[in-house]
């Protein structure tokens, strides 16, 4: 099994849904 390319891709994942969640945190307090 490629335990590299599941950690890269677990890892790319958990960076895109930090910034998605920051980027939703901002916008949330810009409307408000």
């Amino acid at each position: 099994m490629p335990a590299t390319r599941i950690q890269k891709a677990l890892s790319a994942a958990g960076v895109a849904s930090r910034r998605a969640i920051e980027q939703m945190v901002r916008d949330g307090a810009d409307y408000r």
